[in-house]
């Protein structure tokens, strides 16, 4: 545990970051913007904001090589500092200007390059200075580029302009914008360095690829498009007005927003006004939204629609984390049992449960205990909770619960139905035809049974009814029609924004 962790396990995050806020030598030696996700979630925006005015006020080359961890902090309260945003240029001039001398600094500089989106200069700083690297670094970054080529070839020349836009002082967006603006946050996929490395392997890449392809089908005829640059995935502003905003992994009401995020199936990516998970619009469905949706589609449009899901999913044993073949570990739990489905408990997602993981965790398998109930647990593949951890531990002995590290698409098939907060299983449950109790909200809250309390909990599992398959089959075909698409899906990509601009008029 570093020290870090362990003041923010003494005295909470948001207290943490507080401290943190106040101790000016810490952006030199540690994280600066490691922590700074906690800002929105702890209201810490404008104690940030000061933050970064004081630390940009003088700039330095310690303090430019960290211009993508404060560009990564850069909230909507400092597009409207001019002093900060001419601050923020003048580092960004002196990390472009400044001549690195040592395998580490020549690395560092490149690293930081790629990470503000300055993917052209970083190329040519990696010709011009690559022999002063050391050999594991050299192939890491030529294979970000091998691997980025298309994408940079084509986000590269944006990006001075995008940077322009980014640092631009507006007091009132609407006053220069035209009735079909359409501003386009460049992803923060672009910027990881170890692209293809990893628990997520070519998810980045996939996204990368989607939002590059939902660029280009944007109909210049009819939208004049300015883009910008999203470091973070909380941090954009919100724009009110008579345009459109493209953003990734972001969520919020403020009319006109296109939200993209890669969705529960590997390379699917949801696009959606109001976010993802439960603040995905899908959460707040209707019957009378699914119907009358239906009443132009046909039941075989609605079965084909289930079937291609299943074979390109399912039969070829594909999730959006790597998963053991279905033949491999074997879950020994025989007849009808229930599949509880963990999560990392410090997502975001959190925020909307009823039943956070760790109780769910706990009650239901106090449940299945208390009433001789089959309970097979699946630990989620990036979870390093030590709570999860030791709750696992205690049920190693149990006559009813089992922990298994099968593949998903081998449990989801032999249990009666998934139980979970609001995990991206729940969506791959319902490709199985299966039944979910979610403790929070979701994307499938629609098809869902809902616990807010243990007791809730306990009469769904023993009162257990199962949802009608064809319910399953018309909630999945809304979805794929509405929101899902392929990342390479460029006809569906042209369909949306034809359409989107039709509505206008």
């Amino acid at each position: 545990m570093t020290i870090i962790e362990l003041i923010e396990k003494t005295v909470g995050n948001r207290r943490a970051v507080q401290i943190f806020l106040r101790i000016p030598f810490l952006p030199k030696r540690l994280f600066l913007g490691a922590k700074f996700r906690y800002f929105n979630r702890y209201e810490l925006d404008q104690e940030a904001a000061n933050y970064i005015r004081a630390l940009v006020r003088k700039p330095r080359i310690s303090i430019a090589l960290k211009l993508n961890k404060i560009m990564f902090s850069f909230g909507p309260l400092l597009e409207e500092d001019k002093q900060t945003l001419d601050n923020i240029r003048a580092l960004r001039q002196m990390l472009l200007e400044w001549q690195p001398k040592t395998s580490g600094q020549c690395y560092r500089k490149i690293c930081t390059l790629i990470k503000c989106f300055e993917f052209t200069k970083a190329k040519k700083e990696l010709q011009t200075h690559g022999h002063l690297l050391k050999t594991h670094q050299s192939k890491e970054l030529n294979k970000y580029f091998d691997l980025t080529e298309e994408l940079l070839a084509y986000f590269g020349p944006l990006t001075d302009q995008a940077w322009e836009n980014s640092l631009s002082y507006r007091t009132d967006l609407a006053e220069t914008s035209s009735k079909n603006l359409v501003i386009f946050y460049l992803p923060p996929s672009l910027l990881k360095v170890d692209m293809g490395i990893g628990p997520f392997e070519t998810i980045f890449i996939q996204i990368s690829e989607f939002i590059m392809n939902f660029h280009k089908s944007i109909p210049r005829n009819q939208y004049i498009v300015e883009e910008k640059l999203q470091f973070s995935w909380r941090n954009i502003k919100e724009h009110e007005g008579n345009h459109e905003v493209v953003s990734y992994h972001t969520r919020g009401n403020a009319h006109g927003n296109i939200r993209i995020k890669e969705s529960a199936f590997p390379e699917y990516l949801t696009v959606d006004s109001t976010g993802f998970s439960g603040w995905h619009s899908v959460a707040n469905l209707s019957k009378s939204t699914i119907n009358e949706f239906l009443e132009s589609a046909s039941d075989d449009e609605v079965e084909a629609t289930y079937q291609k899901m299943y074979r390109d999913l399912v039969q070829s044993n594909s999730s959006k984390y790597k998963q053991n073949q279905t033949d491999a570990n074997p879950i020994s739990t025989r007849g009808e049992f229930f599949f509880l489905a963990l999560q990392v408990t410090s997502d975001v997602v959190a925020e909307l449960a009823y039943i956070d993981t760790s109780n769910l965790l706990k009650y239901s398998s106090e449940i299945a205990e208390r009433h001789q109930i089959k309970l097979v647990i699946k630990r989620h593949p990036r979870c390093t909770s030590i709570k999860i951890k030791e709750l696992l531990e205690a049920l190693h002995d149990s006559k009813y619960v089992e922990i298994t590290d099968a593949s998903i698409h081998a449990v989801l098939p032999a249990c009666k139905a998934v139980i979970t907060v609001n995990s991206g299983v729940g969506m791959e449950a319902l490709l199985h035809l299966k039944s979910i109790i979610c403790t929070g909200r979701s994307e499938y809250s629609y098809i869902a049974s809902t616990a807010k309390s243990e007791v809730e909990l306990e009469r769904l599992m023993l009162g257990f009814s199962p949802t009608e398959p064809r319910m399953i089959k018309e909630f999945l075909h809304y979805y794929t029609s509405e929101h899902l698409f392929h990342f390479d899906d460029v006809s569906k990509m042209h369909r949306y924004w034809e359409r989107k601009s039709h509505s206008k008029y």
